[in-house]
């Protein structure tokens, strides 16, 4: 509940600030001209519009190395963060008829973001007889408009199944 409450006041903080931008985008029109005001707001989106997401997904498991194969088996587990957000799990390894050795494991947040930021620290899988077994560590960032406010770590275990 604290986080959709934190994600309303993103939302809120947010709106504001479009608003106090209109305004002063009216007086600027009446000032200097609509041709120079436009030029001079976009030009401030643009300054501040810096991204520094990163986009590839790296291997949780401390044991993946990059001479292992693609692998012949994969398996997938959903973790709910929050009433927004879930945390996707992707599993990869390599069966044979009497062992599963899982190699890989990737992660992603899906869900309304604003406000919160989740990094993929570490993880453990272990193959069980139901499942694989896993532990997830993760960096929970919360945000006021992308300035960071608040750090805590998060651990999450679960069991994925075993699919064919």
């Amino acid at each position: 509940m604290i986080s959709l409450l934190w994600t309303g006041l993103n939302i809120l903080v947010l709106l504001l600030i479009a608003f106090a931008w209109f305004r002063v985008f009216k007086v600027l029109r009446r000032q200097i001209g609509l041709g120079l005001a436009m030029l001079f707001m976009l030009s401030l989106t643009l300054r501040g519009s810096s991204s520094t997401s990163d986009t590839k997904a790296g291997n949780l498991l401390e044991n993946g190395r990059l001479e292992h194969p693609i692998g012949n088996w994969g398996s997938s587990a959903t973790v709910p963060l929050n009433p927004n957000n879930e945390l996707h799990l992707r599993f990869e390894g390599i069966r044979t008829d009497s062992t599963l050795r899982v190699h890989g494991m990737y992660s992603s947040v899906s869900g309304l973001m604003l406000g919160h930021e989740w990094k993929p620290l570490a993880g453990m899988a272990h193959t069980r007889k139901q499942g694989v077994s896993y532990e997830v560590f993760l960096i929970h960032e919360w945000k006021l408009l992308g300035i960071g406010l608040y750090v805590s770590s998060e651990e999450y275990t679960g069991m994925a199944p075993l699919t064919k």
